[in-house]
């Protein structure tokens, strides 16, 4: 294997916080940096925070047939298709609703009015838009990634980046996503709480991807041992696997 590409969003990425410096330090312990090492290969990263699932699909198109495997995130299906720039140069993709009243509610970007109309817009789009189309599109455009063969591997984000029929398919589990990995990792923290985000963020010099590097770890192994069986034996640590004198430095209190 002389490269890969990887596709999808922020758990394909480094960390949402920090500077450009202290991202670059922790996405050395990212998923993708050890399978990088592991295989001794040219690794390029698509993958950007807050994206949909088009966003990924659009640059896939463009870019696969320069990887020998493309390693294929999927994200939330509603999420808004591009990301958006905005007046004074920002450029950011928006989630979900709730995201936009928090930019105005924390004047996010130093939003001008032309700005606040975008939002204001893209706000009415997301009231109109319909589950079942949105999953329809989502997974057409996954049939046609799969259709490259053994060259891509697909990951689920979430437990509901697919319907349970679309689970069924590819032969996934519930809980065979990174959100799962997500979760088990801030139980082990003891910060699983609802309110932990208005609490504390992450340190980018030991998160990417949302994970920890024994949690980036435990991705890896199951990435490895997928490419070499041909199927998912998806591991999710049952007990603690955290022991970095650093780990009470892995998030910041704000």
């Amino acid at each position: 294997m002389k490269s890969i590409g990887i596709y999808g969003d922020s758990f394909g990425t480094y960390s949402l916080s920090g500077a450009p410096d202290a991202r670059i330090k922790g996405l050395a312990y990212h998923w993708s940096e050890l399978l990088k090492q592991e295989y001794n290969c040219e690794l390029t990263n698509y993958a950007l925070p807050g994206s949909s699932v088009y966003y990924s699909f659009s640059e896939f198109e463009k870019t696969n047939h320069l990887h020998d495997l493309s390693i294929f995130l999927v994200t939330e299906p509603c999420r808004y298709l591009k990301p958006l720039t905005f007046s004074k140069g920002y450029r950011d993709c928006v989630t979900n609703i709730a995201q936009i009243d928090v930019w105005r509610k924390n004047k996010i970007h130093d939003l001008t009015n032309e700005d606040l109309e975008l939002l204001s817009k893209l706000e009415s789009w997301f009231d109109l838009s319909d589950l079942d189309y949105h999953y329809d599109m989502s997974e057409l455009m996954v049939d046609k990634v799969r259709s490259f063969g053994s060259r891509v591997i697909i990951i689920p984000c979430f437990s509901i980046s697919f319907r349970n029929e679309y689970k069924d398919k590819l032969g996934l589990s519930d809980d065979t996503n990174l959100c799962s990995l997500y979760y088990a990792q801030m139980k082990e923290l003891n910060m699983s709480d609802e309110g932990m985000n208005t609490k504390w963020v992450e340190n980018c010099e030991f998160i990417s991807g949302h994970l920890t590097p024994e949690y980036n770890r435990i991705v890896y192994e199951n990435i490895t041992s997928y490419i070499k069986h041909g199927v998912w034996d998806w591991k999710i640590p049952n007990s603690k696997i955290i022991s970095s004198p650093n780990k009470d430095n892995y998030y910041v209190k704000l």
